[in-house]
């Protein structure tokens, strides 16, 4: 386990949550984005 200097564990457990929430609001942002940018081409397509 890493060692970590700060020695509050609520303050760890809050930053680390606070991590993985962000990343996976970005992961799935990205994933939507996709999405919609494959939709426009479909759409936009000369078929």
């Amino acid at each position: 386990m890493i060692r970590s200097p700060l020695r509050a564990k609520g303050i760890e457990y809050f930053l680390y949550l606070a991590l993985v929430l962000a990343g996976g609001a970005l992961l799935l942002w990205l994933v939507l984005d996709y999405f919609s940018l494959i939709e426009a081409v479909v759409r936009n397509a000369p078929w």
